[in-house]
């Protein structure tokens, strides 16, 4: 997936939240003279945005802290920004402080609930794309599970476009974001990655919306301390109405996205079967879907109602009416959305037969409750290894693992090591095969991620059977495991092919590679 891409998708996803958490009151331009909006900075928004994370969104301002931790000192993105309909989402930006992942996405004229939603769904975007680097033909996409990073591996070469499955579906359905996020001349992820890039926006709407949501006790206090004028231009009423916007954007998203998602997967199970088996076999995917999907019911199905009580119990007892009727909230004469009747059209498409069996099979494929940790309960708890490893007379530090008795060792980390001696290989990725390739004898072409040093922790490994290599043209077996995103090879496997020796000396747990002597079992 190229930069540009991904640029563009939070590009038009920033817009599109702005316009949607900016919406007005459907009577707004009824209203009498609007009350003086306070002077609220980008920078004191950004201030107590980071104050509200902190005390009532702990993962998401640690989603953050990680984030700037890889942006310092970067231009958070390029461009001289978008205006549309008057709202203008900033982009040139360097990133000096975490404020300033808060101020990339500020919007114009906007307040703080609009802004927190915005901030969080674009940064939690910019998390995910933070290790999104396709090496040896398996890309990741990284999401925050149970508060904790979740690695989601994939193979971007069998990856089918979205559209080719929501193309099909009838005017009537093709709702709100149909033609920004799912038809043919979209060129965002959520497009461009199928299923993946579908997820990606159903766990940033969550997050986005959530945060929000986690927000409400500092909208109650606000309101305590300065009470309301239900007018346009009343601070606390635009608080409040960014609020509920937010509401119904998250809920709308959340069934668009559903939708799409098994939209595609029954496109994919009729016409690409290979790459429907390779979905539904990637378990990180199917548990974090069925994680987002059990966390995005309960925020819409009881945490958001539990917000709208509390927030109606205040607004009475301060003399403000607050109800509900179908499809708005009605707060005084002010009507704001709900859900709308497109919402409503996709909860009642998905109680057909084909959507509740395909939901069906994707619990079944789930890992059992409680909902995935950043572990798949499948996978093996592996340690670093504790040997000394040395090549050709060098000790050499490398993130290895100890899995079953045998070392398992990165591809691109040996290759990196043995360039320039008479064993020295190229690795390539063959599109159209989908294999990892191996080339004797040619010089290694480094990509800048090689020799990259561990943690030091344990770490959970999935035997990655359906790896594919290839050396000189002909197909070859290695035993592999995933780690982290990453596939590590058996390094028995990879000197036996290579005709490399590889010694190990029992008493000092040391390891010698000596490209100039044969490969030798032991």
């Amino acid at each position: 997936m190229k930069t540009a891409n991904r640029f563009i998708s939070i590009t038009l996803c920033a817009v599109i939240l702005a316009l949607m958490c900016a919406l007005p009151a459907l009577d707004a331009m009824a209203a009498g003279s609007p009350a003086v909006l306070p002077a609220v900075t980008g920078e004191e928004q950004a201030g107590e945005i980071l104050k509200i994370l902190s005390a009532y969104s702990p993962a998401m301002m640690q989603m953050l802290d990680d984030e700037f931790s890889r942006k310092q000192g970067t231009v958070m993105q390029s461009g001289t920004g978008n205006t549309v309909n008057g709202v203008t989402i900033m982009y040139d930006r360097e990133v000096k402080t975490v404020d300033d992942l808060i101020l990339a996405w500020h919007t114009d004229g906007t307040n703080l609930i609009s802004s927190l939603s915005i901030a969080v769904h674009e940064n939690y975007h910019g998390y995910q794309d933070s290790d999104m680097v396709i090496r040896d033909g398996v890309g990741k996409i990284t999401h925050i599970v149970n508060d904790r990073p979740f690695t989601i591996p994939y193979m971007p070469g069998g990856i089918i476009k979205t559209a080719e499955a929501t193309s099909a579906i009838s005017q009537d359905l093709r709702t709100f974001r149909w033609n920004t996020y799912v038809s043919p001349d979209s060129g965002l992820t959520s497009n461009l990655l199928g299923a993946y890039g579908l997820l990606d926006e159903i766990s940033a709407y969550y997050y986005g919306g959530k945060a929000v949501n986690d927000a409400i006790p500092y909208l109650l206090d606000y309101l305590d301390k300065h009470g309301i004028e239900v007018e346009i231009g009343d601070y606390s009423f635009d608080l409040l109405r960014s609020c509920l916007n937010v509401f119904s954007n998250s809920t709308g998203a959340f069934y668009e996205f559903k939708y799409w998602t098994l939209e595609y997967l029954i496109f994919l199970q009729r016409n690409h079967p290979s790459a429907y088996r390779e979905i539904m076999g990637n378990q990180a995917y199917i548990d974090a879907f069925v994680h987002f999907n059990d966390k995005y019911e309960d925020l819409i199905g009881r945490l958001i109602p539990d917000s709208i009580e509390s927030l109606k119990k205040k607004l009475t007892a301060m003399g403000v009416s607050f109800s509900e009727d179908g499809e708005v909230y009605i707060v005084n004469r002010f009507r704001i959305g709900k859900l709308n009747e497109d919402g409503n059209k996709l909860i009642r498409e998905m109680q057909s037969e084909r959507h509740r069996v395909m939901l069906g099979n994707i619990f079944a494929s789930a890992a059992p409750s409680p909902a995935p940790g950043p572990v798949p309960p499948a996978q093996l708890t592996v340690s670093p290894t504790p040997s000394t490893v040395y090549v050709n007379g060098v000790a050499m530090a490398f993130e290895a693992y100890l899995i079953g008795g045998n070392n398992y060792f990165k591809l691109r980390d040996l290759a990196y090591v043995i360039n320039g001696t008479g064993k020295q290989f190229e690795v390539g990725y063959d599109d159209e095969t989908r294999a990892i390739t191996l080339t004797g004898g040619e010089p290694y072409t480094a990509d800048g991620g090689e020799m990259r040093q561990g943690d030091g922790a344990a770490k959970q490994a999935s035997h990655n059977a359906g790896i594919n290599i290839s050396k000189d043209g002909g197909p070859v077996d290695i035993t592999a495991y995933l780690i982290a995103g990453n596939n590590f090879m058996r390094l028995r496997d990879l000197m036996r092919l290579l005709d490399i020796y590889v010694g190990y000396d029992t008493a000092t747990r040391n390891i010698f590679i000596d490209t100039s002597r044969p490969y030798a079992e032991e």
